[in-house]
C-alpha cells in the first residue's frame, strides 16, 4: 500500500510541477511581460506579412509552430491570442443591432411612435458588439521584445 501511495503522489506532483513552454512578450519601455502558452490559439504576423492562425506550439528557443507553419521568433512581427468563441459573439450583437436599426427605419417609415427605441436599441447593441471583442491587443514587435521561456 505504501508503494501504491508513492506513486500516486509521484505521478501527481509531476503533473503540477511540470513546465509549460510559454512564450514571453515583455513590453520594452514598461517591462510587463505577457505570456503565450503552448496550445492557446493565437494569430501571428511575420514580417514579410504573412498571416498565420491556430494553436500555438513551441518547437525549441528559436522557433515557434502554428498551423505546421515554422515561425522563428526573429521574423515574428506581431501576435494576438486570438479566441474562437468571442468573434462569434461580436457577430451576433453586430447582426441584431443592424436589424434593429432596419426596423426602427421600417416603423418611422410607418409613423410609429416605437421607431426610436428601436433606433437606440440597435445603436447600443452595435457598440457593445464592437466593444466585446477588443480585450486582446496585437504585442507588435517595435514596442515588445519576445523570448521563449521554459
Amino acid at each position: 500500500m505504501k508503494k501504491l501511495l508513492s506513486l500516486a503522489l509521484l505521478l501527481i506532483s509531476t503533473t503540477f510541477l511540470g513546465q509549460i513552454k510559454k512564450m514571453e512578450a515583455t513590453h520594452k519601455e514598461t517591462g510587463k511581460a505577457t505570456y503565450f502558452e503552448e496550445g492557446q490559439r493565437v494569430k501571428i504576423t511575420t514580417n514579410d506579412r504573412k498571416k498565420v492562425v491556430g494553436l500555438l506550439v513551441i518547437k525549441d528557443l528559436q522557433t515557434l509552430m502554428v498551423n505546421e507553419t515554422e515561425i522563428k521568433i526573429d521574423n515574428l512581427s506581431s501576435i494576438k491570442y486570438y479566441p474562437k468563441r468571442g468573434r462569434t459573439v461580436k457577430n451576433i450583437l453586430l447582426g441584431t443591432g443592424a436589424a434593429m436599426i432596419a426596423t426602427s427605419g421600417v416603423l418611422a417609415a410607418d409613423s410609429n411612435g416605437a421607431a426610436f427605441s428601436f433606433f437606440a436599441g440597435g445603436t447600443a447593441t452595435i457598440i457593445t458588439g464592437a466593444l466585446v471583442n477588443n480585450k486582446h491587443k496585437t504585442l507588435i514587435h517595435r514596442h515588445y521584445l519576445y523570448k521563449i521561456v521554459e
